[in-house]
């Protein structure tokens, strides 16, 4: 890693900003504790948008409260859509064609979003002819049906791109019926969650259905209906906590972690003990300690706002949405420090090692680095380890956690992450498997870079 020469004037402000701090201040009793909450079944994995979510939002509201940390501690509600395969059927009575077994739906990010029950006496079956939309008005209030022996066909692609056209005459639904292989079993709770703002809304289905399967469907039934239940409208929620600085000029130090996981389903409840139980605790604890400072000498000159990010699981959704619907003034944001998955050991360290990957010091600030390094020196004294500090690593790493959002708008992050092993993203990331102790000296090495990340003199330059 190539690091920028400092002038010595830098280099000096940093030691003596690095001094007297304290080492491990960030009781392991206190993150073992919280790890056990977090990762408890009662918290049903901590989904995005579920009840096990909102039983973690209050978990950590509850916290600040109890810790006299609430004056100043904000939700920001996150709307998110989530968008399920396998949900939508033709019927009548007992008589099914189901999505992704008999039919698939276009345009799965525009045609699924709301929620719908349309129900018609008959579907017309349209010969694709040179006057066909000649005869729409006659169609208004029902769906209408092409049909086509080859799924090659590129008339197929001339027609889905007509639906602005049908909608305005007021089609219902497009049906093109053709010799489209389907699956025999589908796993049909599988969904993907966007962030509302960011997907076009509409309600008219394109549907691109097995012929000899429907065929056979409308012989069997005169009336038939179709449902529509692919897609759910659910809320995620941003907490953070903002501690005013003694000389605060506006600027913070944001510290974060996101609080989600993936939830449970048949195979179990996936706690996410180290994903992100063991950030999330960190910063629990961390918040409990700031607070403590207030009105001593030793209390923080900047702001410092403490933030646990909702559906990071599901693409960095909170701290996209953060980013887009900033509630305080972005660009005055000093750094950000973000902490995912401090708990455990991976395979190129056996316990008790206390080390840590850190990744983006350096990408848009030195200073950072810099920074970071001498509070390490002057403190707990980790392994410091840069083995991903690469931008185009292969892993992604950067990439993978909530601060890349900051990171886009120019903001200097940094990442801190103890590895992967083999019970990421499995329903085996349980709290018994945290070692609590190097996870308190980890979080005591953040606590100590928040500090003094948020001194007046180590703004950093950009």
């Amino acid at each position: 890693m190539i690091i920028k020469k400092v002038s010595f004037t830098l280099f000096f402000t940093i030691v003596l900003s690095s001094s007297f701090l304290a080492q491990n201040v960030i009781d392991s009793a206190c993150i073992h504790t919280k790890i056990y909450s977090l990762a408890s079944t009662e918290m049903q994995g901590r989904e995005a948008g579920t009840l096990g979510g909102d039983i973690a939002k209050n978990y950590i509201l509850d916290f600040l409260k109890s810790v006299k940390a609430d004056k100043n501690t904000y939700l920001q509600t996150v709307p998110l859509v989530q968008i399920y395969n396998g949900k939508c059927y033709f019927f009548n009575k007992k008589d099914t064609l189901k999505e992704n077994i008999d039919f698939y739906i276009a345009q799965k990010k525009t045609a699924k979003l709301l929620p719908l029950e349309l129900k018609n006496n008959k579907i017309i079956l349209l010969e694709f002819s040179t006057n066909w939309k000649n005869n729409l008005n006659k169609f208004k209030g029902k769906w209408i049906q092409f049909s086509f022996s080859d799924k090659r066909d590129k008339r197929i692609e001339e027609l889905i791109q007509q639906k602005e056209y049908f909608i305005q005459n007021g089609i219902l639904g497009l049906i093109i019926s053709i010799p489209i292989e389907t699956q025999s079993t589908f796993f049909s709770e599988s969904k993907k969650t966007y962030l509302s703002q960011d997907l076009s809304y509409e309600n008219f289905p394109v549907i691109l259905i097995n012929n000899n399967r429907f065929e056979q469907f409308l012989k069997r039934n005169k009336k038939i209906s179709f449902t529509h239940k692919n897609t759910q409208f659910v809320n995620g929620f941003n907490i953070y906590t903002i501690f005013p600085g003694i000389k605060s000029t506006g600027n913070k130090t944001v510290l974060s972690a996101h609080y989600d996981h993936l939830g449970s389903n048949q195979r179990g409840v996936y706690y996410g003990a180290d994903d992100n139980a063991s950030g999330t605790a960190a910063l629990m604890c961390i918040a409990h300690q700031i607070k403590k400072l207030e009105n001593t000498a030793q209390q923080n000159e900047e702001d410092i706002v403490i933030a646990w990010w909702t559906a990071e699981e599901k693409g960095l959704l909170g701290s996209s949405y953060f980013t887009q619907n900033p509630p305080f003034d972005i660009q005055k944001i000093n750094a950000v420090i973000n902490v995912d998955m401090i708990g455990r050991y991976d395979t190129n360290y056996n316990p008790p090692n206390n080390y840590i990957y850190v990744i983006g010091s350096n990408f848009i600030s030195n200073q950072l680095h810099l920074i970071n390094e001498e509070v390490n020196n002057n403190g707990e004294k980790l392994i410091l380890d840069y083995i991903y500090n690469l931008y185009d690593h292969p892993e992604d790493l950067f990439q993978r956690s909530d601060q890349y959002n900051f990171h886009l708008q120019g903001i200097p992050s940094i990442f801190f992450f103890s590895g992967f092993h083999s019970d990421y993203h499995t329903i085996y990331d349980t709290p018994d498997k945290i070692d609590a102790k190097k996870a308190s000296k980890i979080a005591s090495h953040i606590y100590n870079l928040t500090l003094n990340l948020s001194k007046t003199k180590n703004q950093i330059v950009r």
